[in-house]
């Protein structure tokens, strides 16, 4: 190692110029461990984001998704319609004899259907008659509660009477309906697996409020991981935590 002497300047001098450039060579080399560190961690940030993106993409979406879903207590599947177009191929495509059809008693509310729901219990109707009663107006409404009706599949006419008129997505029932009276707006969200998902029973409890469904998938998406943009295709729309 070579020092260079100042000879103009004394022993003293020489010292504390190179104890001033040590210290300045300190300084930059702990600047450079910090800058290395920040880098670190934000490299290993995105690694976690893609991976997590990777992840999302990867999932093999259920084909009732694109429904609005619930699984009820006893493990029986029950769907609704996001529209009126939905609404009418539940009816048209999906309804199999053994169903059960729900409808909110309102003007404005998702057709909904118990898979083999003529062999199920009666919480496993209430948890259906649950998901029709959230899936309508009366939820934007901000009510506490709503009464839901059920009907076999072959009460259920698509096609008007002579004279009467049926709207696209309505239909007419015929004969007598089974009742589920004053059934709460207020529905669980929880993760079932990969899928962010609603329950009559369990989850936490979401109820009609003003937060954005954006807002509020946020945080369901922070409390129990899962897709944002999953959550916020279950949720409905407008609500806030219990």
């Amino acid at each position: 190692m070579e020092i260079e002497i100042d000879l103009k300047k004394s022993l003293h001098e020489n010292a504390g110029g190179y104890y001033d450039r040590a210290k300045k060579m300190r300084k930059k080399i702990e600047g450079a461990k910090r800058a290395l560190e920040i880098s670190k961690r934000q490299l290993e940030a995105a690694r976690e984001k893609e991976a997590t993106k990777r992840l999302e993409r990867k999932r093999e979406r259920q084909w009732f998704e694109k429904y609005h879903w619930l699984k009820t207590r006893n493990g029986f599947l029950a769907i609704a319609g996001r529209d009126a177009k939905s609404n009418e191929q539940l009816v048209k495509r999906q309804m199999k004899p053994g169903d059960l059809f729900f409808h909110a008693d309102i003007q404005g509310a998702a057709v909904t259907i118990l898979i083999g729901g003529q062999k199920a219990e009666k919480p496993d109707k209430e948890d259906a008659a649950r998901l029709a009663a959230v899936f309508s107006k009366a939820w934007q409404k901000g009510v506490g509660s709503v009464s839901v009706y059920s009907a076999r599949p072959e009460q259920v006419k698509t096609a008007a009477k002579a004279g009467e008129f049926l709207a696209k997505g309505s239909f007419a029932i015929e004969g007598e309906r089974d009742w589920h009276k004053n059934v709460p707006l207020e529905i669980g969200a929880y993760m079932d697996g990969e899928m962010p998902a609603l329950s009559a029973a369990e989850g936490t409890r979401i109820v009609p409020g003003k937060l954005k469904k954006s807002d509020l998938a946020k945080k369901m998406k922070l409390k129990y991981g899962g897709s944002l943009d999953d959550w916020i295709q279950v949720l409905p729309q407008g609500g806030e935590l219990k």
